[in-house]
């Protein structure tokens, strides 16, 4: 018996197979060794941020277009008040089926937010409801955090899209 275990393990069938699992293995957890660098241009906020650096009009960038096919771009308001604004965001941001279809259809929310640091960085904290019903989402509210950058002293917030490993977001920069 222990023959036949030795031939099988010493064949080349066994070998490639193994080989094929290993390969498979590190194509299929790639996120784990490579990651992401959607904030590779953007200089990190380590401190909570005045709200004066928050507060204004925000508008998608050119990489967000590009990234995110028939996607038109939507706008982001952050207000003095405390409120906050999007425009025409993909669902598949809040939804990984509606990522999963592909879907780019924008949706509309509204809430409320401040900043504060978690993990060495800055991020804005949002209590969100949406516009439009229905939506496959909750109406009940949807609490998210998204990190704050900054790009020529200009706020950057980066929201990600769907499925973490694909490495894709809107990034909304302050006008």
């Amino acid at each position: 018996m222990q023959k036949v275990f030795y031939r099988i393990q010493t064949s080349l069938s066994y070998r490639i197979i193994m080989c094929f699992i290993i390969g498979m293995f590190f194509l299929t957890n790639c996120a784990r060794f490579t990651p992401c660098r959607l904030d590779s241009k953007f200089t990190p906020v380590k401190d909570r941020p005045e709200q004066e650096f928050l507060i204004g009009h925000y508008i998608t960038d050119a990489a967000t277009l590009e990234m995110i096919k028939g996607y038109e771009g939507g706008y982001l308001n952050i207000n003095p008040d405390g409120s906050i604004e999007i425009r025409n965001i993909p669902i598949s941001v809040f939804d990984i089926k509606s990522y999963a279809a592909g879907q780019t259809k924008g949706v509309d929310f509204t809430g409320t937010w401040k900043s504060g640091i978690h993990k060495e960085s800055a991020h804005l904290f949002a209590d969100i409801s949406f516009d439009k019903k229905p939506t496959i989402l909750n109406d009940k509210g949807y609490l998210v955090t998204w990190q704050i950058l900054s790009k020529d002293g200009k706020a950057v917030i980066i929201i990600p899209l769907g499925d973490p490993d694909e490495c894709r977001a809107v990034r909304f920069i302050k006008e």
